[in-house]
């Protein structure tokens, strides 16, 4: 499997995944803006990570350094939980939007435990403008709330057994579940939006 495509997958493994990353990292000639574009691929949503406001990577690209790359890496992985970080949900446009309801974050872990395997997140925190930008509904619980917080996440699900058995299992911690089938992404969308209608299960 190529960390490049699939760098979530590698935060969801913090061992195997760490050695991925720094194999990657020590063995690469040069870290270019280009070099972590590929590193942060679309699995992970975030390839403006090193630019937000709270990277120390901000500034020109020529400053990134290889233990500079590391340190920070390993600083954020696992940082809200056992298996989930703030790399993985955070807005995908240059905003970095980050915050996210630790409600929400103590139901997947629960879900990630007795699941026994990586949970890919597809979609996390999403800023007005970034949501605006995919056209998607402006009441998403995905947007940050009066308090600043998102309430919502999209798990990626492509086959109907795991789907069966991820929303199953969903159905005992979350209240608000969606369902998307492969024409739509495969996912599975969880959400504890109190403001919203609870104990509903809907298709994309």
């Amino acid at each position: 499997m190529s960390i490049f495509n699939n760098f979530s997958y590698c935060f969801a493994q913090p061992v195997g995944g760490f050695k991925q990353i720094l194999s990657a990292v020590t063995n690469a000639q040069t870290l270019s803006i280009e070099f972590l574009a590929q590193l942060f691929g679309f699995r992970c949503r975030h390839p403006y990570v090193w630019q937000s406001e709270s990277c120390g990577f901000r500034g020109a690209p020529n400053s990134i350094t290889k233990d500079k790359f590391i340190t920070h890496t390993l600083a954020l992985m696992g940082d809200l939980s056992k298996n989930l970080s703030k790399l993985g949900i955070m807005c995908p446009c240059p905003c970095g939007a980050d915050k996210i309801s630790p409600v929400l974050i103590e139901k997947l872990q629960k879900v990630r435990n007795i699941i026994g395997r990586p949970i890919i997140i597809t979609s996390g925190v999403r800023c007005e403008f970034y949501n605006a930008s995919i056209k998607a509904s402006m009441n998403s619980s995905y947007i940050p709330d009066d308090h600043g917080i998102g309430n919502a996440v999209d798990i990626a699900c492509t086959n109907s057994k795991d789907r069966y058995e991820l929303v199953e299992l969903a159905q005992k911690f979350f209240k608000r579940i969606g369902i998307s089938g492969d024409s739509y992404g495969g996912f599975v969308h969880l959400d504890v939006d109190r403001s919203k209608v609870q104990e509903v299960m809907w298709l994309y």
